[in-house]
């Protein structure tokens, strides 16, 4: 052994008896604190300092003494010794028998209440025994307690669901029975109120007083237009009235209406239900509503209750900061209640689906929102079966299958939107052709372009198929939704809001594909012209035959115009260069002269040399000749603009052409005579 490894071996056990004398000063330590409360009386605190220092050194047979000591004052044990692992064992067993017991007293209170069918009592109870068999800090021998508890637990949400279900459904039968009888009741009065004028009609036709009896009649008929007595006694009374039957005849009525009266008083026995037709206001009423009605009216069809609620919805705003882990979907809408002021419920339906489903909230909106975005934001995290809705005059959060209205059936026009727009193509403008050619393209072209079959935007079966796919998709396969495409028109069976989604889906369509698009273009020519010509030229005179200036090998003037001279070019050119005359004539004098400027050719295109100064010298002299000077300066600056302007719908095609047309001759078709070819020109225009 090594020095070193003696001096580590040294340090390690110097460090083991620090750490025993450590522990037994802390062993020392419980043990005089729990003599210390032993003698005072307080056993608790006693036993739990002598657990402690049991748990330190389970081995000290002072604490192991004073330990059973107390166990026996307390009444846990019997005044024999134990281990600590033998005490802590009973413990476990106590604790084990505590949680069983607790967990079957929970499980017998629900199955309790669920027999006398107090089903929120059983889910609460049962509820809390699988929660006790969950929240167990140790493996547990149930025998079979944790699955009878979770099977009641279920078996009691499902009863108390359908016990709601028959509740909520024997609700609606009452109220529809409720309806039905206050309908009846309705019959019954309306019937009496008419039995009774008939009963007056008849009373003042005995009377005498057939006015009386003919207001009576004409009251009864108001409201029962094809109620044959008060006809015949109206009838009656008036021909009675005007003293058109005898006195056998009135006699002969009166026996019949008192049989009548008689058949009246016993129908006011009720019997059987009464069955009645609209009267003269009711049909005057329908008759006013179908004025100026142009198909059916979404709006109508709304509650005015129903869309003040909603156009509050869009304009109350509200602030929602700081919401962190909220299971409770009713406690959630509580809050936007308050803050909103708007009346809201939560169908037990939802909420079960919340709570199922495992759904927790976060919402942190510390910005201002409509009530409405806050609603859709909360059903959104919700689940896909929890939505809103608005009944009774309250927002109602229900599942989807709830919330869904009552049908209609509305016819959506959409020929606008279907219709076929005329479709133009361009001019040919990559080959040259023929006139005959022309008829034969197969796009229609030509050197001024051609009109196509219309086109239709979009096809009515595509139309119906967006519909579905971005207003509600997930509620076309219900039962009774449909949607059914026709020549112009589309017809929808399907809830109120839904059907006012499709039309405003309809109008943004309409927003879009009826943009008319208008184009100007403008085609600009500028032009800055100008010409100058100054030029002279020296010739003879006129009709002298060879005594003056020539042109020929003497003189060698002018360029060959005048005096039948040849000049210098051209196959009869007498050679020398026109370039004016030289000339000496010995003691008469020397001349010489040059010609400039002589065109024989126009100066482009734009302007003419035509016009001008042109100004002439004859000389008589011996030199005879002339002498010619012209003179001419033009200018001219323009701008020509070409404007067209084009209007066509949005998505279609068409064209503008700024065309310049020059014809040529393309070709020459050969016919031949009957002694010669002729060549017949091809005439086209590009």
């Amino acid at each position: 052994m090594t020095r070193t490894q003696g001096d580590d071996i040294g340090r390690v056990a110097e460090q083991l008896t620090l750490r025993q004398q450590a522990t037994r000063m802390m062993v020392d330590t419980h043990v005089f604190n729990a003599q210390t409360h032993f003698k005072n009386g307080q056993l608790e605190l006693a036993l739990s300092d002598l657990e402690a220092a049991l748990s330190l050194d389970d081995t000290n047979l002072e604490a192991q003494s004073l330990y059973a000591q107390v166990q026996s004052l307390m009444g846990h044990t019997p005044s024999t010794q134990k281990t600590l692992g033998e005490a802590m064992g009973e413990q476990h067993q106590l604790r084990v028998q505590q949680l069983l017991g607790q967990a079957r007293d929970f499980y017998n209170k629900g199955q309790l209440a669920l027999s006398r069918k107090d089903y929120d009592t059983a889910v609460a109870e049962l509820g809390l025994a699988v929660s006790s068999v969950r929240a167990a800090p140790f493996a547990l021998d149930w025998d079979g307690l944790d699955t009878r508890a979770e099977e009641l637990l279920q078996r009691a949400k499902n009863e108390r669901t359908a016990a709601a279900e028959r509740q909520r459904m024997q609700s609606e039968q009452e109220a529809l029975e409720n309806l039905r009888a206050e309908e009846i009741a309705e019959a019954q009065r309306k019937q009496a109120r008419v039995n009774t004028m008939i009963t007056n009609a008849i009373d003042s036709f005995d009377a005498g007083n057939y006015e009386a009896a003919i207001s009576y009649a004409d009251l009864a008929l108001r409201r029962s237009p094809r109620n044959e007595k008060a006809l015949e006694i109206r009838s009656a009374a008036f021909q009675a009235g005007r003293k058109q039957l005898n006195r056998r005849y009135i006699e002969e009525r009166r026996d019949e209406f008192a049989r009548w009266k008689q058949y009246l008083r016993a129908l006011e026995i009720p019997q059987s239900n009464i069955v009645t037709m609209p009267d003269v206001d009711s049909w005057r009423k329908t008759s006013e509503l179908r004025k100026g009605r142009r198909g059916q009216d979404l709006t109508r069809a709304m509650d005015p209750a129903e869309a003040e609620l909603r156009e509050r919805m869009t304009s109350t705003y509200v602030t929602l900061p700081g919401i962190q882990d909220e299971d409770s979907l009713g406690h959630l809408v509580d809050i936007l209640r308050s803050f909103s002021d708007l009346p809201m419920v939560v169908d037990p339906a939802a909420e079960d689906s919340v709570a199922s489903a495992g759904v927790t909230f976060t919402l942190d909106f510390p910005n201002r929102i409509t009530v409405r975005q806050a609603l859709d934001f909360i059903t959104t995290e919700a689940g896909e079966e929890v939505t809103w809705t608005i009944r009774h005059e309250a927002i109602m959060v229900t599942t989807r299958e709830k919330a869904r209205g009552k049908l209609e059936v509305f016819n959506h026009d959409v020929q606008d939107l279907v219709v076929g727009l005329t479709d133009f193509t361009g001019p040919r403008i990559d080959k040259i052709r023929l006139y005959d050619e022309l008829d034969a393209d197969e796009d229609g072209g030509g050197p001024f372009g051609g009109t196509l079959e219309a086109r239709r935007v979009i096809e009515i079966e595509n139309l119906s198929t967006l519909i579905q796919e971005n207003v509600a998709p997930e509620s076309w396969s219900d039962d009774g939704v449909s949607i059914e495409s026709g020549e112009g028109f589309i017809v929808v069976t399907h809830t109120l809001e839904v059907q006012q989604a499709i039309r405003a889906f309809l109008e943004d369509l309409r927003r879009l594909n009826s943009t008319l698009v208008t184009i100007e273009s403008k085609f600009m020519t500028v032009g800055d012209n100008f010409i100058q010509e100054i030029g002279n030229d020296f010739r003879g005179l006129d009709g002298r035959s060879l005594e003056d200036l020539t042109n020929g090998l003497e003189d060698q003037a002018s360029v060959g115009l005048d005096n039948g001279g040849t000049g210098s070019t051209g196959q009869d050119a007498a050679g020398a260069p026109s370039a004016g005359f030289f000339y000496d004539d010995g003691q008469d004098g020397q001349f010489a002269a040059r010609t400039g400027n002589f065109f024989n050719t126009a100066l482009g295109q734009s302007l003419s040399t035509i016009g001008g100064m042109t100004f002439q010298w004859n000389f008589f002299n011996d030199v005879e000749m002339s002498t010619i000077l012209r003179a001419v300066e033009k200018s001219n600056r323009y701008e020509v603009i070409n404007s067209q302007i084009l209007s066509v719908h949005n998505t279609s095609r068409a064209y503008v052409a700024v065309v310049n047309q020059r014809a040529f001759i393309q070709d020459f078709s050969v016919e031949v005579a009957q002694f010669q070819a002729v060549a017949d020109p091809e005439i086209n225009v590009l």
